[in-house]
């Protein structure tokens, strides 16, 4: 399966238990991308841990996954499901990624998704103009006091490293 995400690329230091007990950390970076499913990604698991009897994984490191979705011992099964929605996407993965980190749910990531502005006033002028409250550059825009329709905005959306989610 060829997957693309920018410039990041989920991975984990797979090392086991049983190896670490013993005072090694031996293990190997694997980059989710180049296992369709989470059984192939448990398949190179255990071919890389061969020399084991009954690997018992250990999840040492990792980069550029939900923290909801993995810790030492577990992966959770739709870590794929969401790695296969970002992919689809027009969110980067990177923005994707942070959003599920504060709580957003990956689900519906891409409905809630408005954009990246620079601040909550720039999304409240672009939300009030592509929705058609008001027409750019007409009076009365400059009676608005759009630092309160910023506010206002802000109860139902959820500003996210300059992107801004519908939160509700």
């Amino acid at each position: 399966m060829d997957k693309v995400i920018n410039k990041t690329e989920p991975a984990i230091y797979v090392g086991t238990y049983g190896k670490y007990n013993s005072g090694s950390i031996e293990g190997k970076w694997l980059k989710l991308n180049d296992y369709e499913d989470i059984e192939s990604f448990y398949k190179a698991c255990h071919e890389l841990h061969k020399n084991e009897y009954d690997p018992e994984f250990m999840f040492q490191d990792w980069e550029y996954i939900p923290n909801s979705m993995i810790n030492e011992s577990w992966i959770d099964p739709e870590f794929y499901d969401l790695l296969d929605e970002a992919n689809m996407s027009h969110i980067d993965y990177e923005v994707y990624l942070s959003a599920v980190n504060h709580g957003l749910s990956w689900e519906t990531l891409q409905d809630d998704y408005s954009g990246e502005f620079d601040d909550d006033v720039d999304f409240a002028i672009e939300m009030a103009e592509s929705t058609g409250f008001i027409e750019p550059d007409i009076w009365p825009n400059n009676c608005i006091d759009w630092n309160q329709a910023a506010r206002d905005l802000m109860t139902e959306y959820v500003e996210i490293e300059g992107h801004y989610f519908r939160n509700c």
